[in-house]
């Protein structure tokens, strides 16, 4: 059942082969109490002077990078830095950027290669406008390792035919990922490990080949899909994957998937509220539950027809009250059923 549903829409760039959204510019949010150093030297990078190389100061690219390496390219350990791509490619290393400090920003990247495109070790970080591309083989597009309160804005995967995940959640807390795409990618976003409170937001995950998300071994729950859009035509595709995953919401999002909308095995659940499936596409195994709720709106009036507020209504099951609610000025409460 619809019963809302955000739409979510490409809007212009003035960068022509850049795709993606447009968003609020984040460099000057405050996480945690830490504001990202917005310094930036105008010094040239290139592949003779850092890639393969740890850059230890704020730098802007001036050109794409295209030499032959393996390695990483770009490594960050120092914290407070800021790499502006200025929209060059980096055509080189696996991964071609790596971050293992705090309160960084790295934007405006355009990456095509054949490893992995970022790891992220990192907390209280921005990632934002950045487009991955073409990563192959045994390699995600991004894998975020132990890291926390980190924001991933308006970040595009395409095109990548790895045999894993284009975005690689493990162990890793309070991240949010907002107004992204991942479009022909084989399989979108993969929670595992102690993964915990991250959220998807506004984001797209279409045209995929093998999974939209899956939940894989969660200790812990709590990750929320919002706003979202999981759809694929591709056979044998799967929306939502829960195995052995407890406590993480699907919620005002749409899952529309040709083959299977979700798929559950081993114990655990996964809830869906005021989200579309389709319950023909639903494949169940062993303990595991998908619950389903949809938001209702009350409203207590007396014989006379006017609303009665504050009055108390209690939600019991076997004769055991499970919720309260309290109605309000107006006479209403809203409730999930």
């Amino acid at each position: 059942t619809f019963l809302y549903f955000n739409s979510i829409s490409n809007k212009d760039s003035s960068i022509s082969e850049f795709t993606g959204f447009n968003v609020i510019d984040l460099e000057n949010q405050t996480t945690n109490e830490t504001v990202i150093n917005q310094t930036e030297q105008n010094i040239s990078i290139s592949s003779e002077n850092v890639c393969p190389g740890a850059i230890t100061e704020s730098k802007i690219l001036q050109a794409d990078l295209n030499e032959t390496n393996t390695n990483a390219c770009i490594t960050i350990t120092n914290p407070s830095i800021t790499l502006d791509c200025n929209y060059h490619t980096i055509n080189v290393g696996s991964p071609a950027i790596e971050v293992y400090s705090n309160n960084n920003l790295i934007k405006n990247c355009i990456i095509e290669t054949q490893g992995n495109a970022i790891t992220l070790k990192s907390e209280n970080s921005i990632l934002k406008n950045i487009r991955i591309k073409s990563t192959a083989g045994a390699n995600s597009g991004m894998i975020l390792t132990s890291s926390n309160n980190n924001i991933i804005t308006n970040i595009t995967f395409s095109e990548t035919t790895t045999d894993m995940h284009a975005l690689d959640i493990q162990d890793s807390n309070n991240n949010q990922i907002k107004n992204s795409v991942f479009e022909g990618v084989n399989s979108g976003i993969l929670f595992r490990g102690t993964s915990k409170s991250n959220v998807l937001d506004s984001s797209k995950i279409v045209n995929f080949r093998y999974e939209g998300i899956k939940f894989y071994n969660l200790n812990s729950g709590g990750n929320n899909i919002i706003n979202s859009v999981i759809t694929s035509g591709e056979t044998g595709s799967v929306g939502l994957n829960n195995e052995n995953s407890n406590g993480n919401i699907i919620s005002n999002s749409d899952v529309k998937v040709t083959a299977k909308n979700i798929l559950i095995a081993g114990n655990g659940n996964i809830t869906l509220i005021n989200s579309s499936f389709d319950a023909g596409r639903l494949d169940s195994a062993g303990a595991n539950k998908v619950l389903v709720y949809e938001n209702a709106a009350i409203t207590i009036v007396n014989s006379t027809g006017s609303t009665m507020n504050g009055i108390k209504i209690n939600i019991k099951r076997n004769n055991i009250t499970e919720q309260t609610f309290v109605t309000d000025a107006t006479g209403r409460i809203q409730l999930q059923v």
